[in-house]
């Protein structure tokens, strides 16, 4: 009986953000990316409600995992950040903008917590921002060479992008436009490998971008060996969250099709990622990283099947199949090809 007037209040200061904000947001962080959800907190007797935005964590593998078998794992959702209200729950260490009508303050990812509110001075202020759209591209500079970072969204192939989702009402912002061939020009032999930034003809469309003074979103995600002198933070896309029920493989409803979607799946010593499957005109089935790694990050192709079904087995293959996929009855197979690479994909 409490919960809905409070809701209510909460609209009208939140109304920029609400709906649209809901919901998955994909990164393109390089290689490793990264999931950002954000979920409507109705709050109680005691708080306002809010939009609170989790980052997806996926476990380490520890060194004594590494030779066991793979089995993906559900990320956890760990609380980067919270859209309010002045004044409600807002630490007090931080400063709001003048005339806010919403407060948004960064929890930190990493180190010790605390309640928010209570004067902790690891929450500090956050923002949200509207980018317009974009041509930069990312590449790896090495003492072999430039190479490029796989686009996302890549244009061409971008099923993962939720187009029938709004943008926060925000006003847009100019995203910024470097070109930082020079800088690699004048390094011709890094000690270490370095991530850079520069044009291309793949247009991104706007995003959102998230932001505090200590970068606490970006710096807390997986280990990169590489040098990251990217001068600008990363964009936030609407990700499709297309969790579906199963189909058995010898289900009459079952197609190829019918595994389009997010999924998650194991990558040796990375442990699990996030991919989203994609349906290619009838003929392919695609799986593309959302999440990455140093060796195939976000964005590429981790593997792909063509809808040629392998049937019957050929009997020299018999024990080898059965030994990976069980009982045999109960599969499907199809033959296709894998990405592998070592380390910056190069």
């Amino acid at each position: 009986m409490v919960r809905l007037p409070l809701l209510l209040c909460g609209l009208h200061g939140l109304a920029a953000y609400i709906w649209t904000l809901i919901g998955l947001w994909a990164s393109d962080l390089p290689y490793t990316g990264n999931i950002l959800q954000f979920a409507l907190d109705l709050g109680d007797e005691h708080r306002c409600g809010g939009i609170v935005g989790y980052s997806w964590r996926f476990r380490v593998l520890e060194p004594e995992e590494l030779d066991g078998p793979e089995v993906p794992e559900t990320p956890r959702l760990i609380r980067a950040m919270r859209v309010g209200f002045p004044g409600a729950e807002s630490p007090a260490n931080v400063e709001l903008a003048p005339g806010s009508a919403a407060s948004i303050f960064c929890y930190p990812t990493t180190g010790p917590r605390s309640a928010p509110g209570i004067g902790s001075e690891s929450y500090h202020r956050g923002s949200i921002h509207l980018m317009s759209e974009s041509y930069q591209s990312l590449f790896l500079h090495t003492r072999q060479g430039q190479f490029p970072h796989p686009e996302f969204p890549d244009p061409l192939a971008n099923q993962w992008l939720d187009r029938t989702r709004l943008l926060p009402r925000l006003d847009d912002e100019r995203s910024q436009e470097v070109d930082q061939m020079v800088d690699a020009s004048q390094i011709s032999r890094p000690r270490v490998h370095m991530l850079l930034a520069t044009p291309s003809n793949a247009k991104k469309p706007r995003a959102i971008s998230v932001e505090c003074a200590k970068s606490c979103l970006h710096s807390s995600g997986p280990f990169l060996s590489f040098e990251n002198r990217i001068p600008f933070s990363p964009r936030y896309y609407p990700l499709r969250g297309d969790f579906k029920t199963g189909v058995a493989p010898r289900s009459d409803a079952w197609s190829l099709k019918s595994l389009s979607g997010l999924w998650f799946g194991t990558h040796g010593p990375h442990g699990t990622e996030s991919l989203y499957v994609e349906w290619l005109g009838g003929t392919q089935l695609v799986g593309r990283k959302i999440t990455g790694d140093e060796n195939v990050p976000r964005g590429a192709i981790s593997w792909s099947v063509t809808t040629t079904e392998i049937d019957p087995i050929p009997s020299s293959r018999q024990d080898a199949f059965t030994k990976t996929f069980g009982d045999l009855r109960e599969c499907r197979l199809y033959p296709g090809v894998g990405t592998a690479s070592g380390r910056g994909f190069m």
